[in-house]
């Protein structure tokens, strides 16, 4: 399987003669403004998967749907917007697994940040009502995208994914001490961290991937930050 990373959480995952495309966004640094999937390679895609309806990581599904003719996973908010744009969509929840151009897909929980405690509680100041993880299968790995959430640990435990990616950027996802945590609660054996050096028009946000990464590593497992266009094979 390789994956390879083109910022935000954007991928394109290859393996078994499929072409995955993952959260097809806007590249929101104010330069940029485009799509983070080079259009060379939307006709490729298979099948693509949406972790939530944010422009950084869905602006360009419709687009890349109607190129390559590719089936869209996403949450069911997510599905009603794009079936009504005449895109083909598999709805999924939080409990349930689908199937789309054969590969099998389960929800996970997630919840998107930012969050704010207050008595004792935690609220999301953004519900995110339209955001899932995505838990699948290629050439016999196991990948986790857990999108823009903070963390739920309780709910990802002993999820044991062969491959996870993971969002460390704070603000409004998991920071760097939150995202171990996660990793410790999931127990992935391959970790790519996402959505960190992310930009918003003039504004960018840095992250401390490289001790994210021997933390990681401290503890045994794979870990493999990768800038934009970078890619890994995991066999």
């Amino acid at each position: 399987m390789k994956l390879t990373y083109y910022g935000y959480n954007a991928f394109v995952i290859e393996g078994e003669g499929k072409t995955i495309v993952l959260d097809p966004g806007q590249d929101l640094y104010w330069r940029r403004l485009d799509s983070l999937i080079p259009r060379s390679l939307w006709l490729q895609a298979d099948l693509i998967l949406v972790t939530h309806g944010d422009a950084d990581h869905a602006e360009y599904v419709p687009r890349v749907a109607e190129a390559s003719g590719a089936p869209v996973v996403c949450s069911p908010p997510l599905a009603e917007k794009w079936r009504r744009k005449g895109v083909t969509v598999v709805p999924i929840a939080s409990d349930e697994t689908v199937e789309a151009a054969g590969v099998k897909v389960q929800g996970v929980p997630v919840r998107h940040g930012p969050v704010l405690r207050l008595f004792g509680r935690s609220f999301a100041l953004k519900p995110g009502g339209d955001s899932v993880g995505l838990l699948f299968t290629l050439e016999g790995r196991c990948l986790l995208a857990l999108g823009d959430t903070m963390p739920l640990e309780d709910a990802w435990r002993g999820l044991r994914p062969d491959v996870l990616l993971v969002p460390i950027g704070g603000v409004m996802t998991m920071n760097v001490d939150q995202a171990l945590r996660a990793v410790a609660a999931i127990e992935p054996q391959v970790v790519i961290p996402v959505h960190y050096h992310w930009h918003i028009l003039f504004y960018r946000h840095p992250a401390d991937v490289e001790r994210f990464a021997a933390e990681v590593r401290a503890v045994g497992r794979r870990c493999f930050p990768l800038k934009p266009g970078e890619g890994v094979e995991i066999g």
